[in-house]
C-alpha cells in the first residue's frame, strides 16, 4: 500500500501539558483542555457499573492493558499510513498488535489523500484542543478517521467517540477553512472484528456544545441530582470514618478491657505461659500502632466544593475501602478473642496468624492517612 499525502501548511505546534493532573494544550489562542480530558467526565454508566463489579484495581490493570494495545496498533497504523512499514511487527510490537493491525488493512485500502496525522489542533470559539488520529479521504470522502481497539464487538459505538470525532471536523474546519464531510471510527477487536462505523458530525454538535457548557460551569446538568445524592452520601460516610477515628484515638484503652481483658490474663503470666505472653505483646503493639495512627492522621476525604460525579465517586470508593478495613480488623479482632478465651496452646498458631492478618490491615489503614 502507498498512500498519497497533502500536506496542510501553518498549523502550529501544540505543546501538551498537564495541569492538576488534567491534560491541556498551549496554543497561540490560549491554554485549553483537551477533548479527552474533557470527555473523561463523562463516562458510559456502562464502564462505570462494570468497573464497581470488578473492582477499580482489577479495571485499572484492564484499562492500562488496553492502553498499550492501542497505543502499539496506533503505531503500525501510523508507519503504514506514512509508508514506512515495519516488517517484524510480531517482534517489535506484539502478535496480539500485528493481527489487530491486519485486520484494520481492509479499511486502510480505503484511505488516501492524507492531510495529516497525529495533528494537534484546536477550536478557539470551543475552547478546545486535541489531536487527531487521521485526515483523509475515505473512499473519497474528506473524513476525520479514528482507529479504535476493544476486546470485543459492543452491540453499540460508544457516543464519545462520535463527539471527540465532532471537535476534531470543527477545529479542522476552523484551522484549516477545509470542512469535512464525515467521521469514521474504525475498530479492531481481540476477537477478530473489523467495525467501520460512518457517521454524520452535525448529530452530536449540540451535545459536544452542552458538555463543553458544563465544564466551563463546573459541573454536569443532568448529573446534579446524583451528585448531591453522592455528596450526602460521602457526609455520611465522613461522620462514620470521623467516629472509628475518635473511637481508635481515644477510647482504646477501654475497647481492650471489655475484650481481652474481661477474664484476667493474670493466670497465664503466673504460669509463666512466656509464648501467649508474646502473643498478647504483639497484640498490644498493633492496638498502639492504630490507637497513634488515629490520633495523628489528618485523614479526610471530604471536600464541599467537589462537583464532579466521577471525582466524587472516587471519594466514596475510597470511603468505602476504608470503613472496610476497619470491618477487617473487627472480625480479625474477634477471632482473636475467640480463641484467646478458649485457653488453648493448640490455637497459639492460629492467633500468630490473625495478627499478621492484622498487620496487613494496619498498613491498608495507613495507606489512606
Amino acid at each position: 500500500m502507498t498512500f498519497t499525502h497533502i500536506p496542510i501548511q501553518d498549523l502550529p505546534e501544540l505543546n501538551q501539558i498537564k495541569i492538576d493532573g488534567v491534560r491541556y494544550y498551549e496554543t497561540p489562542d490560549g491554554t485549553f483542555i483537551s477533548i479527552t480530558s474533557l470527555l473523561k467526565n463523562y463516562t458510559p454508566e456502562g464502564i462505570l457499573a462494570w468497573r464497581e463489579s470488578v473492582g477499580h484495581e482489577v479495571a485499572d490493570r484492564v484499562m492500562d492493558n488496553a492502553k498499550d494495545r492501542g497505543d502499539k496498533v496506533h503505531k503500525i497504523i501510523e508507519a503504514c499510513l506514512s509508508n514506512q512499514p515495519e516488517n517484524d511487527l510480531v517482534g517489535n510490537y506484539s502478535a496480539l498488535a500485528a493481527g489487530m493491525f491486519r485486520l484494520m488493512i481492509p479499511a486502510l485500502d480505503k484511505i488516501d489523500q492524507i492531510r495529516g496525522l497525529e495533528k494537534a489542533v484546536y477550536s478557539k470559539r470551543l475552547g478546545i484542543a486535541g489531536r487527531i488520529d487521521c485526515i483523509a479521504e475515505y473512499d473519497g470522502v474528506l473524513s476525520i478517521i479514528d482507529f479504535k481497539t476493544a476486546s470485543r464487538k459492543r452491540d453499540e459505538i460508544n457516543e464519545n467517540y462520535l463527539i471527540q470525532a465532532t471537535f476534531y471536523s470543527i477545529a479542522w474546519e476552523e484551522r484549516t477553512g477545509e470542512k469535512i464531510d464525515q467521521i469514521i471510527i474504525l475498530t479492531v477487536t481481540e476477537d477478530g472484528t473489523l467495525d467501520v462505523h460512518k457517521d454524520d458530525q452535525s448529530k452530536y454538535i449540540e451535545r459536544l456544545e452542552k458538555m463543553i457548557a458544563e465544564h466551563k460551569n463546573g459541573y454536569k446538568l443532568e448529573t446534579m441530582i446524583p451528585v448531591k445524592q453522592m455528596q450526602q452520601k460521602i457526609a455520611l460516610n465522613d461522620e462514620i470514618i470521623s467516629s472509628l477515628k475518635e473511637f481508635f484515638g481515644t477510647n482504646l484503652s477501654d475497647f481492650l478491657k471489655v475484650y481481652r481483658d474481661f477474664q484476667p490474663r493474670q493466670t497465664f503470666f503466673e504460669n509463666k505461659d512466656g509464648e501467649l505472653e508474646n502473643i498478647l505483646k504483639r497484640q498490644d503493639t498493633i492496638y498502639q500502632k492504630i490507637h497513634e495512627l488515629m490520633q495523628t492522621s489528618s485523614l479526610s476525604f471530604v471536600n464541599s466544593k467537589e462537583n464532579d460525579l466521577s471525582k466524587l465517586t472516587e471519594i466514596s470508593r475510597r470511603q468505602q475501602k476504608f470503613i472496610s478495613s476497619i470491618k477487617e480488623f473487627f472480625s480479625s479482632n474477634s477471632k482473636f478473642m475467640a480463641a484467646y478465651r478458649k485457653k488453648s496452646p493448640e490455637l497459639y498458631a492460629q492467633m500468630e496468624i490473625l495478627l499478621d492478618e492484622q498487620e496487613v490491615i494496619f498498613q491498608k489503614l495507613k495507606d489512606f492517612a
